[in-house]
């Protein structure tokens, strides 16, 4: 919506630009990467680190668009679920609902759970009953009404967490094993190959390890296909 005067420059020469839809350029664009949330510490801590990673998001949101938010946003240190409810009670006050897009959502979560002494104990704290992840899409789910979150849009790797906050989160439609979304995030094998080959040319490597690695890269990460998670609240 900030941007709609360069929407012909970013998506004309792409379908949606071509055919656009009644909701073009109609919401605020809300980020969160959870990736950024340290997964080291105790539960609390980690709950800090999350907390403090959505109330900087929502810093940034409101910045972003302070020319067109006529409420100020509150921001809670303590507690990101009503920085979030500040914010999406600013949002109200104008005819555009927020497109919330989480990257990474089970990252921090992931990294929890691969500790070998405390992680499953804290890992199940992060997301059993009143743990801060399930709380948070129990938050997420709540406000997906009407001018709220009219859109939701997650990605990530493990179903594991998936499956132990979808009680909180159970609008979600799951996406990633549908062939037609194969292509929508990460690269295409032939796309890592001619790279692969730039990078030797530009540093004189020898082409023949090109092969070699782009199988290494396969073994490693192809795994990640049909891995695009998306969930639409709309």
């Amino acid at each position: 919506m900030a941007m709609a005067d360069q929407f012909d420059t970013i998506f004309g020469h792409l379908k949606i630009g071509q055919q656009l839809t009644p909701l073009h350029n109609r919401f605020f664009i809300l980020k969160w990467d959870f990736s950024c949330v340290n997964p080291m510490g105790s539960a609390i801590e980690i709950q800090k680190s999350l907390f403090n990673h959505i109330n900087a998001a929502i810093r940034s949101f409101s910045f972003y668009y302070r020319n067109i938010l006529s409420e100020r946003i509150e921001i809670d240190s303590d507690d990101a679920i009503n920085s979030i409810q500040s914010m999406m009670d600013a949002t109200r006050q104008t005819p555009y609902p927020v497109y919330l897009l989480i990257d990474e959502y089970d990252n921090f979560a992931n990294e929890v759970m691969m500790d070998m002494s405390e992680g499953l104990k804290i890992y199940e704290s992060l997301v059993y009953e009143k743990g801060p992840l399930k709380t948070l899409f129990k938050a997420v789910k709540s406000l997906s009404v009407s001018t709220g979150f009219a859109r939701t849009f997650i990605t990530g790797v493990s179903p594991v967490v998936l499956s132990d906050i979808t009680s909180g989160y159970n609008i979600a439609e799951n996406i990633y094993l549908n062939p037609q979304f194969n292509t929508l995030c990460g690269f295409r094998e032939t796309e890592v190959q001619s790279a692969l080959s730039t990078i030797a040319g530009h540093c004189q490597f020898d082409k023949n390890q090109v092969a070699p690695t782009l199988n290494m890269i396969r073994t490693w990460y192809n795994g990640y296909r049909n891995k695009t998670t998306r969930y639409d609240a709309g």
